[in-house]
């Protein structure tokens, strides 16, 4: 047997004398036979013995070079619901009639199911999902679904003439469609069309309604054109001299007879009162914009620039800029500056230490980078890819480097900001500072200690 050697072969024998020392030398080679590094291994070779098949009190488990089985199907467990396994690895393919995951699972891999999959809680997806089949949002009207991003592809119902958007008492609020909208019957509270022609339309079918419009234009009217009379107006246009005053017209809505009047106005106001609450002057004829123009107030909203780039000064909120009709920068009130895109800038921080009291070094700085994981992700407003930390795990070790703001680009609602955890890099720039130093006094003390060896 491999690994055991005989020790008193000469006194072990028939008539010889066999002592203490001879059995202990036999027992202790036998010991070291079946020792855990370098006894008996029954790995198949000559006096090893064979290899170890079967396991389990009535042989429950088999292994061979290929292949760890049970010996019945759907006979045993692999632990217990109180005696778990740690880790399992597997570089292949884990088959299972039911797999219930009771913890934080993460998949870095592609998850293909062919049978139902129920989820009991949230369900949180990172990255791009592809589903192909049907897909079934919610099961009754208590449900809801959120987007939290754009929508990059067409809608088009199942059925045609068969679904609505939108139901009485819960209506959709403003539709914007910079295209054509093809509907076979519109009936809307209000509308307001600043373009295009109506072909085939019939106005105040059902109860009578009122046109005002520049020039009305029809092939035939029915009912009679009538216009309120002006005559209470001081002007039809406020010249002050010659307006029509009446317009008479037949049953097919022709004009028949126009009546005009005159009145002759007098303006005798020469006197102009120019207000300094709104940053004008006048002295004599001339009227001039103060050097300060400042609105005196502290509640008015002011506006300057044009309807598509303008600066905003909301009184209850900061100053808001505009491009393109959409707000792309804030700085509120707090004094935080909060920008909708990129800042291209040349930037320093306040470091003099004229301005700093309490000055001590980093504890353990090393210690506290460890505990930091850095990340790869995408944004979820825009999708735009970056490389950084999580506020909430920096706050557990650097409280000092995340602040608490409000977030109006990030917020569903601008109007109303949400708050959101942000971490100032400068802050863990000194804590790597010092995560270095600590390093290179290591470096320098395995040197010193290399050149005494």
């Amino acid at each position: 047997m491999a690994g055991y050697t005989r020790q008193s072969a000469g006194n072990i024998v028939t008539g010889g004398v066999i002592d203490a020392a001879d059995f202990n030398a036999e027992y202790n080679a036998i010991e070291a036979a079946f020792n855990a590094s370098t006894g008996h291994t029954h790995d198949g070779t000559i006096g090893n013995g064979p290899p170890i098949e079967n396991l389990g009190p009535s042989q429950d488990f088999i292994v061979t070079s290929s292949v760890v089985r049970a010996k019945t199907d759907d006979a045993y467990d692999l632990g217990t619901p109180t005696i778990e396994w740690k880790d399992g690895f597997f570089d292949g393919t884990l088959r299972t009639d039911l797999l219930i995951v009771d913890e934080t699972s993460t998949f870095t891999g592609n998850v293909t199911t062919s049978a139902d999959v129920s989820v009991g809680g949230n369900l949180s997806v990172t990255g791009n999902t592809t589903i192909d089949g049907n897909l079934t949002l919610g099961n009754a009207s208590t449900d809801s679904v959120t987007f939290g991003a754009d929508i990059d592809s067409n809608m088009i119902p199942d059925d045609d003439d068969t679904y609505d958007l939108g139901a009485s008492g819960k209506e959709w609020r403003d539709l914007y469609i910079d295209g054509t909208a093809n509907i076979d019957s519109l009936v809307a509270d209000t509308a307001d069309i600043n373009g295009g022609s109506m072909d085939g339309v019939v106005i105040g079918a059902s109860n009578p309604a009122a046109i005002t419009g520049t020039t009305i234009s029809a092939t035939t009217f029915v009912g009679a054109v009538t216009h309120p009379s002006i005559s209470a107006a001081a002007s039809s246009n406020n010249s002050g001299r010659t307006y029509i005053q009446d317009i008479t017209l037949d049953g097919n809505g022709h004009v028949t007879g126009i009546a005009t009047a005159t009145e002759t106005v007098t303006d005798t106001n020469t006197t102009y009162t120019g207000d300094g609450n709104y940053g004008i002057t006048i002295s004599g004829t001339a009227i001039r914009l103060e050097n300060d123009r400042r609105r005196n107030s502290t509640s008015t909203d002011v506006y300057s620039g044009n309807t598509h780039d303008y600066t905003f000064y909301d009184a209850s909120v900061g100053i808001r800029w505009y491009t393109a009709g959409a707000e792309e920068m804030r700085l509120d009130n707090s004094g935080n500056l909060h920008v909708d895109a990129n800042i291209t800038a040349y930037s320093t921080t306040v470091s003099d230490i004229r301005l700093k009291e309490n000055l001590k070094p980093v504890k353990e700085p090393l210690e506290k980078l460890s505990k930091l994981q850095a990340y790869d992700f995408h944004y979820k407003k825009d999708y735009k890819h970056a490389v950084g930390v999580i506020a909430q795990e920096v706050e557990k070790v650097l409280p000092s480097a995340v602040i608490e703001t409000e977030m109006p680009f990030h917020s569903k609602d601008p109007e109303k900001p949400e708050t959101y955890l942000a971490v100032e890099y400068d802050q863990l720039i000194g804590l790597l500072v010092g995560a270095v130093n600590e390093l290179k006094d290591e470096v320098d003390e395995l040197k010193g200690k290399l050149r005494e060896v």
